[in-house]
């Protein structure tokens, strides 16, 4: 369903921004609820904060963070997002957080993402002083390294 999503969004979508939907559709990964795996939230995890929770995330952990999109199977409205893997497994604290505030009903169905590496989140923080604030990973890696927009 989310990868349908997507390539609906992409097809009303002009260039450049297509040509980063197109991207991430090729390269992302899917993943479903029977994906999800619950974790202790930590402390610092704030709701809609999903970049920053997932990025810190990943930093003080072993988790892959991957940035893309997620959706609800009741609510199929496609939602820019960032979560974290492991071992093939979705860790959405953010989402998690928000499952503990309004409860199981509020559970993403899929996600849909790409990885971005660690090295690219650290050379990604040096240059985020720089960059306007709606500018978030994965953007920047796409302008930077893939589209030259």
């Amino acid at each position: 369903m989310i990868r349908l999503e997507i390539e609906r969004y992409r097809d009303i979508t002009p260039e450049p921004h297509k040509g980063y939907l197109n991207w991430i559709l090729e390269n992302g990964t899917n993943f479903t609820q029977a994906d999800f795996k619950e974790v202790n939230v930590p402390d610092f995890v704030e709701m809609k904060m999903c970049y920053s929770n997932s990025l810190r995330y990943s930093v003080l952990s072993d988790a892959d963070y991957f940035q893309g999109f997620f959706i609800f199977k009741d609510i199929p409205i496609l939602l820019e997002h960032a979560f974290n893997v492991v071992d093939g497994k979705v860790i959405d604290t953010t989402a998690q957080y928000n499952i503990g505030r309004r409860g199981k009903s509020h559970k993403p169905s899929e996600w849909f993402g790409i990885k971005l590496s660690n090295r690219l989140i650290h050379e990604y923080a040096a240059d985020s002083d720089r960059l306007p604030d709606w500018v978030m990973p994965l953007q920047w890696y796409y302008t930077k390294y893939i589209s030259k927009l």
